[in-house]
């Protein structure tokens, strides 16, 4: 048996209060060889874009990703178990401060 798991792993459903509505989707974070990393899904074109950054310190994650659509995004949350909350920002465009929420739908990324 593995050691325990990373309290990131996992498959989330999110929610972002953008500018123009809520947006929805999947991200799922998996861990190897100690290494955090994550794949970020909207339901709004189901394109999966995987996470430039991850990083994990004291029950906070920071991530960064560039969408091909909005450029640089960056993201901070706080999670509480199988919950988090936290901000969203869209550098290229100024957006920033969209609150970013989101839910475990799965344990871990595997089947």
């Amino acid at each position: 048996m593995k050691g325990k798991q990373h309290p990131l792993v996992g498959v989330w459903s999110y929610s972002i209060d953008s500018p123009q509505g809520v947006i929805a989707g999947q991200m799922t974070v998996t861990e190897v060889e100690g290494e955090l990393a994550g794949v970020f899904r909207s339901d709004v074109d189901n394109v999966e874009t995987v996470l430039d950054a991850l990083s994990f310190e004291e029950d906070v994650f920071m991530m960064a990703m560039t969408s091909t659509q909005y450029g640089k995004i960056t993201a901070q949350a706080t999670l509480e178990g199988d919950a988090f909350e936290g901000t969203m920002d869209v550098v290229e465009f100024g957006v920033t401060g969209m609150s970013f929420t989101g839910m475990r739908l799965e344990p871990d990324g595997s089947e």
